[in-house]
């Protein structure tokens, strides 16, 4: 099985993508900043071992 981490989990890429991924019996990690979740704190870094693919979809929108 693969695991694969995606970001950007809230949109409607990353939704689509994630319940695909599930159908493929993939693993998949999700970082959400809905959830205050920082990729740089040890306790959310250390989750993340043995990531095989990473697809990166989180945007900043409706910045000025």
């Amino acid at each position: 099985m693969k695991n694969v981490l995606v970001t950007g989990s809230e949109g409607f890429i990353g939704k689509n993508l994630i319940q695909k991924l599930k159908q493929l019996n993939y693993k998949v990690f999700i970082l959400n900043h809905h959830k205050k979740e920082n990729i740089l704190e040890p306790q959310v870094f250390s989750k993340l071992k043995n990531i095989d693919t990473v697809f990166h979809l989180a945007a900043v929108v409706g910045y000025k």
